[in-house]
């Protein structure tokens, strides 16, 4: 009973939002990284997952959170909208705690499966982490603090229904844009040019990925609503264009791929090591 209620009171009293780009779109991510991989990595990474694929997986980190409750602040970092990006003592601080957030957890994490003398659980339940975590730094609306739990608690019209600002980002835009999701990985994929893989691989750290999407939140979601200067509960619903999900929908591609070619790299780096020098 009292572990019960101690998860029902984090729920409750949880700022953060719900989820990010929706299982969907972690499959997504998972599904751009693992056809990224080089061969090796590859061959390393279904050791460690005992088999399962990226994909298989990608979503096991959502799922663990009623049980694990703590872990709820690991998915996302609120930057107020107002300021000009990542602060670790101000965004990333937690009951006097400075690793509970995406930025601080993507490091931890890629530390412990880099480690060879850890233990094999303890590895594999990193990389499940990790394939998570970089679907959710790329989500714009797990990065931007409003006063509103991520857009949860902005009221609008998408499609003709009434939803939260954050659903449409997390599900809303990709499920407009694709019915088969494996297909739409496979197509995302295909798509992406050498000279954008090159651009995307220039950030290398979880603080420069942050950075990077919550300059997104700021100036293509919050400033374009209104939003900013306006922080708290939206009790009025904001009516999104008709052409809102094909008007964002290169926005949310461009950070489903830029999440999967980044997934891939830190693998590699972590997993694989580089030749000797001759």
């Amino acid at each position: 009973m009292r572990r019960f209620l101690l998860v029902l009171m984090a729920m409750m009293l949880s700022v953060g939002p719900a989820s990010a780009w929706g299982p969907q779109g972690h499959d997504v991510v998972a599904s751009i990284g693992e056809k990224a991989l080089t061969p090796a990595a590859r061959t390393r990474v279904k050791q460690i997952l005992q088999g399962q694929s990226l994909v298989a997986v990608a979503n096991w980190a959502d799922g663990v959170r009623t049980a694990r409750p703590e872990t709820a602040p690991w998915h996302y970092v609120n930057i107020p909208v107002t300021e000009g990006g990542y602060n670790a003592q101000r965004d990333c601080r937690v009951e006097d705690k400075l690793d509970n957030c995406v930025v601080a957890q993507i490091t931890l994490k890629t530390k412990q499966l880099a480690d060879p003398t850890l233990l094999s659980g303890t590895r594999q339940e990193a990389l499940k982490w990790i394939v998570h975590f970089l679907g959710d730094i790329h989500q714009p609306m797990h990065t931007v603090g409003n006063g509103d739990r991520g857009g949860n608690d902005v009221k609008v019209v998408f499609e003709g229904h009434t939803t939260q600002l954050h659903k449409v980002w997390d599900s809303g835009i990709i499920n407009a844009a694709a019915d088969d999701h494996d297909d739409y990985a496979a197509r995302l994929f295909q798509s992406i040019k050498p000279a954008e893989r090159q651009a995307w691989l220039v950030a290398r750290s979880p603080v420069e990925w942050v950075n990077e999407t919550f300059d997104i939140a700021k100036t293509k979601i919050y400033g374009p609503l209104n939003l900013i200067g306006h922080p708290g509960p939206q009790t009025t619903a904001i009516v999104l264009g008709a052409d809102y999900d094909t008007d964002k929908i290169a926005i949310v591609e461009t950070q489903l791929k830029r999440a999967g070619i980044r997934l891939a790299a830190l693998l590699e780096t972590a997993l694989v090591p580089p030749p000797p020098r001759r």
